[in-house]
Order: structure tokens, then sequence, then C-alpha cells
């Protein structure tokens, strides 16, 4: 008989957390065998399925399509590969296209003036809202370390990171809505697992998020009908779920 490993064993061997495992599970992903004493025990087998769901985490599909990939065919695998493909091929060409235009700008900077127009400059078209964002945000918070932090590691970013950002931040949000529209509880480990996940998203990609800064931030969502409307996006009544679940983490 194969040795059974311990929840600690096989986090190690997949790069995840012990709590990670505990969210596979309750979300059917991973069944691990208990001992007489209520201890979770892995099998060689559920290391192979942990290895599928982190790898599949990784290309960036949800864990609720993740469910559905485990139990696919290859051809329907294959499918699904080939979409993401596509979306992410999609993505990085519109990040080709914003680099390129801050190439021709970085060589035109000398010669702007009021009078250049955006088409003489092979330029993207400007985001309405992002620009005047992001002027009240520093002007808001230019002053703070977290500010600071976060502006020095957007401008190291480079095309493939902004897309793993965002599929990370889109991944989030899709599960979230999922264990919404099934009806767990904000409070629920499923939704705190979450929250954690958003935490740490943040704490990874922008600048130092304690679980106190974390529930600020919750506060800010909850004050600023933009930040709502983001998470609505993906859900309506998203935004309202996935705050009590930061709230929750505390």
């Amino acid at each position: 008989m194969s040795r059974l490993l311990s929840p600690a064993d096989i986090a190690h061997r997949a790069g995840v957390t012990v709590r990670t495992l505990h969210h596979y599970e309750d979300l059917d992903l991973l069944a691990p065998l208990r001992s007489e004493a209520g201890h979770r025990r892995y099998r060689e087998g559920d290391v192979a399925q942990l290895l599928r769901i982190v790898w599949l985490r990784r290309l960036g599909f949800a864990l609720e399509r993740i469910g559905v990939l485990l139990l696919a065919d290859a051809a329907g695998l294959q499918a699904a590969l080939r979409e993401q493909r596509n979306a992410l091929e999609a993505e990085l060409a519109d990040a080709a296209s914003r680099l390129r235009g801050l190439d021709v700008a970085l060589l035109n900077v000398l010669d702007w003036s009021p009078a250049m127009r955006l088409q003489d400059q092979n330029l993207p078209d400007p985001d309405p809202d992002s620009a005047p964002f992001a002027d009240e945000a520093e002007r808001r918070w230019g002053a703070s370390p977290q500010w600071g932090t976060s502006e020095a590691r957007r401008k190291a970013r480079g095309p493939a990171d902004m897309v793993a950002m965002q599929a990370e931040e889109a991944g989030i949000l899709a599960d979230w809505a999922s264990a919404m529209r099934r009806g767990e509880p904000a409070n629920g480990a499923g939704a705190r697992a979450l929250a954690e996940r958003h935490r740490e998203h943040i704490h990874r990609w922008h600048y130092a998020c304690s679980r106190e800064m974390h529930a600020k931030l919750a506060d800010l969502y909850e004050a600023d009908g933009r930040f709502a409307a983001h998470f609505d996006t993906e859900a309506p009544g998203l935004a309202t779920y996935a705050i009590a679940a930061i709230r929750a983490n505390q």
C-alpha cells in the first residue's frame, strides 16, 4: 500500500498552503481520506489531482471552471486551453499596442505640445475613466508608503506581468461570484479563503497589505461606488458579498 501523506507533505510538494488544500476540499476538488483520529491523509492520486488544479489555476482558469475541466476528456481540455490561449493572446496584443505607443511617446516627448494629435503619434485611445481616477488617487494617497510601493511595482511590470495580474484578479472575482451564487455565506470558510487570496493578490502585486489594511480597503470599497461597480460587473451584489468576506477574514 502506498504511503499516505499529511496536509503539510502534499502542500509542500504542490507549493500551496494547507489552507488552500482545505479550500479545494470545500469546493469538492479534493477528497482526502480521514484517519481514525479524523486527520486528513492524501494518496498519490490526490497529489496528481492537486498538481492539475494548481496547473490550471496558473493558466488563469477559475476554480469553478477547473472543477469541470478535471472531469473533461482530452478533447474538452484541449478546447478549453485553446480558448484560454486565444483570450491571453488578445490581452497580450493589447498590451503590445500600448507598449508601442509608449515607445513612440518617449521618442517624441521633447516635441510634446498641445497640438499633438493621438493619430499622429500612433498611440492607443485614452481611457476616459482611468486617467482622472489615477490623478485623484495620487492626490489622496500620494504621500503614503503604499502609494510609493505601488507606483514602483507598476513601473517595473512588463506586459506579461500585467496579463498575469489581471488574470489572477479576474479569477478571484469569478470564484467569489461562484461562491455567492451557490449560497455560501460571506463569513463562511470558502468566502473568507477568497478574501485571503484577494489580500495576498494586493500584497504581491501592489503593496504590503495586512488584514487590518485589507479591512480599511473594504471600508473604501463600501464608501466609493466606483469600487462597488468594479465588483458588481462580475456579478450583481458581489461588492457587498466581498466586503463582508474581507471583514470576516480579520
